[in-house]
């Protein structure tokens, strides 16, 4: 489905789907992908660690392999998370600092970071990556901090 403007495209689909992800790539002369797909939830990334790599490991190895033939491609933003840090003591994590993953979740985003650079050494695939922190917003899981107190406040 197309989004209001001329120049995005949504594509709701599998990750995990290289040939409908090719398809879609060529077909619609895609020049800049924003990734952000992939399984979010840091307590059920606990109870099924393996979907996690498979719709965050597997579905950005994926579709990075499917942008080694788009000769269009002018970037590849991959979303990750601050998750990555592990567990701040105390004041803020800097680029520079070592990734801890402590769970499931941060472990998977972790790893895809990792195949994100190996993609832009080995192949050239221009890339960014973003380490964004917990927004607030509609459709939120309730496990996060402000719905979360909200729902202890509400009783």
């Amino acid at each position: 489905p197309a989004l209001p403007r001329p120049n995005c495209l949504l594509v709701r689909g599998d990750v995990c789907d290289k040939a409908s992800i090719a398809a879609v790539l060529q077909h619609h002369a895609i020049d800049t992908i924003l990734h952000l797909a992939g399984q979010t939830s840091v307590d059920l990334s606990f109870e099924d660690p393996l979907l996690f790599q498979r719709d965050n490991v597997q579905g950005t190895t994926t579709l990075l392999e499917a942008c080694r033939s788009l000769p269009t491609l002018r970037l590849f933003l991959y979303c990750s998370t601050d998750e990555v840090y592990g567990g701040v003591r105390e004041g803020l994590s800097r680029e520079s600092d070592p990734m801890l993953p402590a769970n499931p979740y941060s472990a998977a985003k972790a790893a895809c970071e990792h195949i994100v650079m190996a993609f832009h050494r080995s192949y050239g695939l221009p890339v960014i990556i973003t380490r964004t922190c917990n927004m607030y917003g509609r459709n939120q899981y309730p496990e996060k901090v402000i719905p979360r107190f909200i729902l202890l406040a509400a009783g």
